[in-house]
């Protein structure tokens, strides 16, 4: 009898260009499932959240460059990891794990903070249904100490 694969095991299994590109996937369609502007998300972030030390530079990131390709899979790991854990976020990632298809042949895959910052900034706040492709989810606000432990991940490989 054959086991299921969980979410975690699937994304440990990647390696950095199908990390990065996963994230890309994952994170466009939460985006775009978020019809959300940027000013009603930024207002719903819990104090908890918002109050956390490093958490102000999250909006932040948007005003960055890309990422080199080994930082940018690291910052993909720092996220969807602890992310996948959480059992208000996970189904989203187990969605889009569905409908990934890794047949892109690249060298190099950066990512762009923007997309990061707003990720995390939707994580942290908004509740909705979404489709990823022909797939239907709900994503739920994500723990506050699950966001800690995120923020402080991505923060800690983009801090020199």
């Amino acid at each position: 009898m054959a086991t299921e694969t969980t979410s975690i095991e699937r994304l440990t299994a990647m390696n950095d260009l199908q990390i990065v590109r996963f994230f890309e996937h994952w994170g466009t369609a939460l985006c775009d499932g978020a019809d959300t502007d940027l000013d009603t998300i930024t207002a719903g972030i819990p104090d908890e959240i918002s109050t956390t030390p490093g958490f102000a530079e999250v909006t932040d990131l948007s005003k960055s460059q890309n990422l080199d390709p080994r930082t940018s899979a690291r910052v993909a790991r720092a996220v969807l990891l602890p992310l996948a854990e959480d059992p208000q976020v996970e189904p989203s990632i187990a969605t889009a794990l569905e409908t990934f298809e890794d047949d892109r042949l690249l060298v190099d895959v950066i990512l762009a903070l923007g997309l990061v910052a707003s990720v995390l900034l939707i994580v942290s706040t908004t509740e909705f249904d979404g489709k990823i492709g022909p797939i239907a989810f709900h994503k739920g606000k994500a723990d506050p100490e699950t966001i800690k432990a995120v923020t402080g991940g991505v923060f800690g490989v983009l801090k020199p």
